[in-house]
């Protein structure tokens, strides 16, 4: 009786184990839906999304249409309102593009950053910055080296002491890249190629990644040089300049992907990233907990299926803010071309002043069938 009691108390443990690891991340899930009559932007893949906190407004620009051309339109979300609206293409407005990099600064009320993309003949190295306050765009002259032209590369905007708009990786002209290069976004507007150490990711584009802080990216996946690397399945860390290849544990395996998107999310303190879409499986949501170099895949609803999608983070900056999000746009599933914008609501729960119950125990109503279930068979 004994051996079954302890046998069944380990079986107990580990339920409560698994609920607790679970229970470090909680995720909401809600589509945004437009109002009836409110016109709507055509659905695209690989656009760019920026999220204008001040005004709760999504910014969408450019990105592939169903026929394969570039699009140039800018689309803006009202979240109040629940209303698309379009502003006018004009001398002022970027060139058509899809596959950029891009990035919110939010200094002031903040603007939104877009650079490079493929244009449907060239790969492109332009910076754009538009302003969320005036509405209009404006492109930023850029002085000394600058990295190669590209497409579908990884990086995005960080604040800190020195503000950069960061890039790794994507295609070129020249092929796959595997360079790392940042942008000084606060005054001059100069790029500075770096020279990191460590196993480099293999020279790849449509990875996934996002900024954890403001020096530190994680990289997922992509599409290599060669037939066999394309898509792949592994992790890459860059801090402090260098990089790090991750052993990753998964409670699933984790599938091979190109055309993901990731976002850190949470508080700026958080120490996780949420991954989502991509060639395959592609409608799969999983965390990313980077201190214990593991995916978590996340069960129950999702949004459909897709690769390509553009991503924003709305981080909850402190306690009294409402709870932080992910916003994808987009994106495409088999032909199928999407424009409508889902929200990844919640906090990880652990780091700085996340929500949740990360550092406790959820006691859920499968837990305590399990507990009695217990308790019956050692007394009974």
């Amino acid at each position: 009786m004994i051996g079954r009691a302890a046998l069944l108390l380990f079986f107990f443990l580990s339920v409560v184990s698994f609920t607790k690891a679970q229970d470090k991340f909680s995720l909401g899930l809600r589509q945004l839906v437009p109002q009836n009559g409110s016109p709507l932007p055509s659905g695209r893949s690989y656009a760019a999304l920026g999220f204008d906190r001040v005004y709760n407004r999504s910014i969408v620009f450019g990105g592939r249409a169903s026929d394969g051309s570039a699009l140039g339109d800018t689309w803006i979300y009202d979240t109040k309102s629940k209303f698309w609206s379009s502003l006018p293409i004009n001398d002022t407005s970027p060139p058509a593009r899809y596959g950029a990099t891009y990035g919110v600064y939010t200094v002031g009320n903040g603007v939104f950053m877009v650079y490079g993309g493929y244009d449907g003949n060239s790969y492109l190295s332009d910076v754009w910055v538009f302003d969320f306050e005036t509405l209009t765009w404006s492109q930023k002259v850029i002085s000394g080296s600058q990295p190669e032209a590209r497409a579908y590369g990884v990086g995005g905007i960080w604040r800190g002491t020195t503000t950069y708009l960061w890039l790794t990786h994507g295609e070129g002209a020249s092929g796959k890249l595997q360079d790392t290069w940042r942008l000084e976004i606060d005054r001059f507007f100069q790029w500075e190629q770096l020279s990191p150490t460590g196993s480099i990711p293999s020279a790849r584009s449509l990875a996934a990644g996002a900024m954890f802080n403001h020096s530190t990216i994680v990289l997922f996946g992509g599409c290599g040089s060669v037939a066999a690397d394309c898509p792949l399945d592994d992790t890459y860390i860059y801090e402090n300049n260098n990089w790090g290849r991750i052993d990753i544990d998964s409670n699933g395996e984790i599938d091979s992907k190109q055309g993901a998107v990731m976002n850190k999310f949470g508080t700026l303190e958080s120490d996780v990233v949420i991954l989502f879409g991509g060639t395959t499986d592609g409608g799969d949501i999983w965390f990313y907990d980077t201190p214990e170099d593991r995916y978590i895949k996340l069960r129950g609803s999702a949004p459909p299926s897709r690769n390509g999608a553009a991503v924003s983070w709305n981080p909850r900056l402190n306690p009294n803010d409402e709870t932080s999000f992910v916003q994808i746009f987009g994106g495409e599933d088999a032909g199928v071309f999407r424009n409508d914008i889902w929200n990844f609501v919640g906090d990880s729960g652990r780091g700085g002043n996340g929500g949740g119950n990360g550092n406790g125990y959820a006691i859920t109503p499968f837990l305590l069938l399990t507990l009695f279930t217990v308790l019956f068979v050692i007394f009974v």
